[in-house]
């Protein structure tokens, strides 16, 4: 059986241009994360030569280690989260607003929140090819609430930790020493 199946891959592509898309990202997401002002117009798209796989890869092992800073001013430490749309009329909103309303429509939309300290900024890629990506990327303070919401959802379970079965809180442990008369 041959798989027929044409590779849409572009020989001409090589390490260091995908290296280039990538570092175009990183400086992207610096700029928003640690020096941007509310309502500054950032260089909200980029076309991208890698797949999403690719670029999903870099912000979870590369990016998320680096300091973005400098050393007088690190931005480090980076929570990454991934999140998506499942509602067909939140993807379209999304597509609509970040101008990618004429991609065709898939049952979901990734989205990827980078946190630092008291800002986030979020990535939404598209992908028009396996070779090319288009990302809309903005401060998750400029987004659309749905949008915001799905932040919120995937950071919510961190916070309460009475509700995961074992955990003990102080108070409980202090009633037990009572109980033993220390």
């Amino acid at each position: 059986e041959i798989n027929m199946t044409p590779d849409l891959r572009r020989k001409d592509i090589s390490p260091e241009t995908k290296q280039d898309s990538l570092d175009i990202l990183r400086a992207e997401v610096a700029k928003q994360l640690g020096y941007g002002e509310e309502g500054d117009k950032f260089e909200n798209f980029e076309s991208f030569t890698c797949s999403e796989e690719e670029l999903k890869n870099y912000i979870f092992g590369t990016l998320s280690q680096l300091n973005l800073g400098n050393d007088n001013e690190r931005i480090d430490h980076l929570n990454v989260i991934k999140g998506e749309l499942t509602d067909v009329d939140e993807i379209i909103d999304a597509l609509t607003y970040t101008g990618f309303e004429s991609v065709e429509l898939h049952g979901y939309l990734n989205l990827y929140f980078i946190e630092f300290r008291k800002s986030a900024v979020v990535i939404i890629p598209v992908e028009i090819d396996p070779d090319c990506l288009i990302v809309y990327i903005e401060p998750l303070a400029d987004s659309p609430e749905y949008i915001r919401n799905i932040f919120k959802q995937k950071k919510q379970p961190i916070t309460d930790l009475r509700n995961i079965p074992g955990i003990k809180s102080a108070s409980d442990l202090i009633q037990n020493e009572k109980d033993l008369d220390i």
